[in-house]
């Protein structure tokens, strides 16, 4: 397959598309990883609060799922060194930097969720 071969994308997506030096296996580990933590967030954000009707930030998540917050902490760090891994020979230490940038904007986005589960509603009144 050759470069002229990809149309709608630039040259440099599809050299790093074709960059034999890319490990696709981790990579594809280390999405696996991110989509296991991305569904931990939604179960502790979505369905515990509205679903169960425990309140945010109450002693009771730890007796319903006390597994989930190591199991998203273990998928975390898995995933930055799996992506570290998989980009290292064709990124260098800028793999590194990238990697943790990522990481880091996932646990920030957290706080654009708003506040509306039952657990707010006491807070309103």
């Amino acid at each position: 397959m050759t470069v002229k071969e990809h149309k709608g994308v630039t040259l440099l997506q599809a050299l790093r598309v074709m960059d034999p030096r890319i490990q696709w296996g981790k990579v594809a580990f280390g999405c696996v990883c991110v989509t296991m933590n991305t569904c931990l967030m939604l179960f502790y954000t979505i369905y515990l609060p509205w679903i169960k009707n425990i309140p945010v930030n109450s002693e009771q998540w730890r007796c319903v799922a006390p597994w989930t917050f190591p199991s998203a902490a273990i998928a975390a760090f898995m995933a930055v060194i799996s992506f570290v891994w998989a980009l290292w020979p064709l990124q260098g230490m800028y793999s590194l930097v990238t990697t943790i940038a990522y990481a880091l904007s996932t646990l920030t986005i957290l706080q654009l969720l708003p506040n509306w589960g039952p657990s707010a509603k006491g807070k309103q009144e």
